[in-house]
């Protein structure tokens, strides 16, 4: 019925009932007409195009009348006079033609009131989610996808498989048989899906190439295998492609060129590339973003950690003007639309999940969010089918410990671990320091603890009740760690004796502290600008330290110096500088580098982390750029380092570790 109101073309008036005039046929038809601008604008309109009507039935019906009529002749009956006449065909025509007004008014009110309901129904009709009946089935196993996609006509999947070196793999749903389509080599495509084009033909990925240092390239290759195509580089996001598969669109960022993250148009050859759109935290994490079935619409994440929301969803045209926004209390990560833009799906971490990845959907224009996962499980990046009947997304189940272990006697030299954890949660050491009291602080959760070296004792800091990350040791009574407050996260220095908490920075998002010795100074990243402050703990003012830095900072054994990775423009390094900013100014190449560095417990050298194969090892890296020292060598799981810190003493270490074979692309189904 909808479909015959909206796109359809009604019969004429007149062939449903011959008896109307033509004239009542041509409003009725103006009342129903599908353009906006066509239609009667106004009541008046109407009443004047109905009176235009009456007036010809009146003219019409007078001149006939007068034609054949004794009255008009002359010829008037015995008794009776030209005004009685007159008065007797005016009462015998006046019902006929009240009957003839409402029969007309009738239909155009049923007409109007018909259309108009069909209208309302339209756009107030609310899409809605049923994840009870939903169907979920695994596209991959063993572990062993790192992101995938699924085609719109819903029959293959593509996805990077786990290996020594990664690789892009097809695989056929219907039957499950698999092809590879991008061998392993060097580099790596990291966490960034695939994305089909929209006729299926092409395969669009990212890699880090090799020849380069943290250089993002976009790649086509043609989705049964092929040779693969350079695109364009220098992106953040995946792309999302055009309706018509002419146009792609990406965020970017340059964290040193002083500008905002970008919301940007290109060719899908590459050409034409252009801004359209410039945010705070626009398209950040990795975020994907979506371009409208229609064509008319970019819909991208925007974190903003405010009183009033965490994140929202921000709705563009092609053109760069801002459409609509969605305000929400979690963090989004990533967007798709539903094929008739009636919602999108929505990559979420809530507070309430402890951050943990979750599938969210949202009707458009409006209607309340609805729940499609709500579990254990994290989820990563969505994809939809062309007909929006299936959705692709990563399910990981993370597993993550603390492990310690016996630095050498001499460097560089193996490091000797023990085989088990000292933590025993699912998540432990998400975030992980070794203080310089002694204790090893820890997050897990959005809680935040301290325990002993051996994982006893382990205690919350500052309470169970409290939601709070990146605790760390500050001087020889207190301690450091950011605490929420209205969406924001600041740091706060607390006294181990008298428990006073002190606010030491009002960002809205400040992470990954580190502390001198004697308790100071506090080194911070804050994530809005991309850069690496410092607070002292007694009082004043925040200052930047260095731009383009999106990982913590490590102090040197003797707290001179400090070491960090800082990004630029295609390109990232490892510093290495005084406390003061003066000095001279170290920087060695990050390829391959996976974590910010930390010194090494003689200050000659730093401690790097860096992707071997399918995981990761810690690396000797010695200040004056010559060869680095493999100093751990993990070839079982967990195979993937997070966090690594020295005792005070230097002669252990402390690593979390965590499995990396733990996430399959999964598809569910029949969820509308």
């Amino acid at each position: 019925i909808f479909h015959g109101i909206l796109e359809k073309n009604p019969p004429t008036p007149t062939d449903v009932n011959p008896l109307l005039p033509p004239q009542l046929g041509e409003v009725i038809l103006k009342c129903l007409e599908k353009d906006r601008d066509l239609r009667c604008q106004s009541a008046a309109e109407l009443r004047a195009d109905l009176k235009r009507i009456k007036r010809g039935s009146s003219s019409s019906s007078g001149s006939v009348a007068r034609a054949p009529s004794p009255a008009s002749s002359g010829a008037v009956p015995q008794g009776q006079s030209r005004t009685t006449v007159s008065a007797l065909t005016t009462s015998a025509t006046t019902p006929q033609r009240r009957l003839h007004l409402r029969l007309i008014l009738g239909l155009v009110l049923s007409a109007l009131l018909t259309g108009g309901f069909a209208v309302y129904e339209r756009l107030n009709r609310t899409t809605t989610i049923n994840p009870l009946n939903m169907q979920i089935s695994k596209l991959t196993e063993n572990g062993g996808a790192v992101i995938g996609a699924i085609s719109l006509d819903g029959r293959y999947a593509a996805y990077i498989k786990r290996g020594d070196q990664q690789s892009l793999w097809v695989k056929q749903i219907a039957t499950g048989s698999e092809a590879q389509v991008v061998p392993p080599g060097p580099g790596w495509f990291g966490d960034r899906r695939p994305t089909f084009s929209p006729d299926g033909n092409y395969i669009y990925y990212e890699h880090y190439d090799p020849t380069g240092e943290n250089e993002i390239v976009l790649y086509s290759v043609p989705s049964l295998g092929g040779t693969p195509q350079r695109i364009i580089d220098d992106l953040m996001t995946p792309v999302a492609f055009s309706p018509d598969g002419k146009q792609i669109a990406f965020g970017h960022f340059d964290p040193d060129s002083g500008k905002k993250p970008q919301l940007i148009i290109a060719n899908s050859d590459g050409g034409n590339r252009h801004v359209i759109a410039e945010r705070d935290a626009l398209a950040v994490n990795n975020s994907a973003l979506s371009w409208s079935a229609d064509g008319k619409f970019i819909a991208v994440s925007q974190y903003q950690l405010q009183k009033e929301s965490l994140s929202s969803v921000l709705i563009f045209t092609p053109q760069g003007d801002l459409v609509k926004s969605f305000p929400y209390p979690f963090l989004v990560d990533g967007v798709v639309w539903l094929p008739d833009a009636s919602g999108m799906f929505l990559q979420c971490r809530s507070r309430e999940m402890n951050f943990r990845g979750q599938i969210k959907f949202q009707p458009y224009p409006a209607g309340p969010v609805q729940n499609v996962t709500n579990d254990l499980n994290d989820y990563r990046n969505i994809t939809t089918t062309a007909e929006g009947k299936a959705l692709a997304t990563v399910q990981e189940q993370v597993s993550t410990g603390v492990f310690v272990g016996t630095a050498p006697a001499k460097w560089p030299g193996e490091i000797q671990m023990d085989p088990a954890p000292i933590t025993h949660g699912q998540t432990d050491g998400d975030w992980m320091q070794w203080g310089s009291d002694g204790k090893i602080y820890l997050s897990a959760d959005l809680h935040a603890f301290r325990m002993n070296a051996d994982g006893s004792a382990r205690l919350p800091i500052p309470d169970r009740a409290t939601s709070a990350l990146y605790p760390v040791a500050c001087g020889p009574d207190a301690f450091v760690l950011a605490l929420f407050r209205d969406n924001n996260l600041n740091l706060f220095r607390q006294n181990t004796g008298s428990g006073e908490l002190k606010q030491l920075t009002s960002e809205r998002d400040a992470e990954k502290p580190v502390c001198s010795k004697d308790g100071k100074w506090v080194y911070y990243v804050d994530f809005f600008e991309g850069a690496l402050k410092r607070v002292s703990t007694s009082s004043g003012t925040p200052e930047v330290v260095a731009h383009g830095v999106g990982a913590g900072a490590s102090f040197s054994p003797d707290d001179k110096r400090i070491t960090f990775l800082q990004y630029g423009e295609h390109k990232a390094s490892v510093v290495v500088q005084d406390v003061d900013g003066g000095g001279n100014k170290i920087s060695l190449p990050s390829t391959a580098v996976t974590h910010s560095p930390a010194w090494a417990p003689d200050g000659r050298a730093l401690i790097l982390a860096k992707a071997t194969g399918a995981g990761s090892n810690l690396f000797y890296q010695p200040l004056d750029g010559s060869k680095p020292t493999q100093i751990t060598h993990f070839n079982a799981e967990p195979l993937g380092i997070g966090e690594y810190s020295f005792s005070p003493d230097g002669k252990q270490i402390a690593i979390t570790r965590g499995r990396i074979n733990d996430s399959d692309l999964i598809m569910f189904t029949n969820f509308r």
